[in-house]
């Protein structure tokens, strides 16, 4: 773990990596002496977290309670689907993008994925782009077959749909794939 400041002499601070608690013991503090130290951690689950630790001492008793809360942003989710199930060889389709915030109290920026089409399905001539995409830059360039968004926003639980139109330039069943 990294561990930011400097704790009192004689003191030892306790931060296993991958553990669930943080303890600072032994060590003396003058009268009106103060420190700080931070420890870096990881959020495992979306949500937000509370935290809370209450000092104590051996001969001052223990002291106040401090709190503090941090959210941790899940990352958006993506779906997508062709207009119909099978286009005869050279014929075109829709396929359309739903990315969807997750994340109730947060809006996203900077949202973006990559959709490299399979072999035998590239961008119909026109590309047919339709639909929103939260401001971002959507490329989808006919006659290739990648499809990029970068630098889009979805507001908190935001959701946005757009499609491209592909056309299919062999026969067999074509499987496309997108990521977060």
């Amino acid at each position: 773990p990294n561990i930011d400041g400097t704790p009192p002499t004689g003191s030892t601070i306790t931060a296993a990596g991958g553990a669930t608690s943080i303890s600072l013991s032994g060590g003396t503090i003058t009268p009106g002496q103060t420190f700080t130290f931070g420890v870096d951690v990881t959020g495992t689950t979306a949500g937000v977290k509370n935290d809370s630790v209450a000092s104590a001492s051996t001969n001052g008793g223990t002291g106040n309670t401090a709190n503090a809360s941090v959210t941790v942003v899940a990352p958006p989710t993506i779906t997508q689907s062709f207009g119909i199930a099978s286009i005869p060889l050279n014929g075109s389709t829709s396929l359309s993008f739903t990315v969807t915030n997750p994340n109730a109290p947060v809006g996203l920026s900077g949202v973006g994925f990559t959709e490299t089409l399979p072999a035998g399905l590239v961008i119909s001539t026109p590309n047919g782009q339709s639909g929103t995409f939260g401001g971002g830059t959507l490329t989808d360039t006919q006659a290739t077959n990648v499809i990029t968004l970068s630098g889009a926003s979805l507001a908190a639980s935001g959701t946005f749909t757009f499609s491209v139109n592909v056309t299919g330039t062999a026969a067999g069943t074509q499987n496309a794939t997108s990521g977060n």
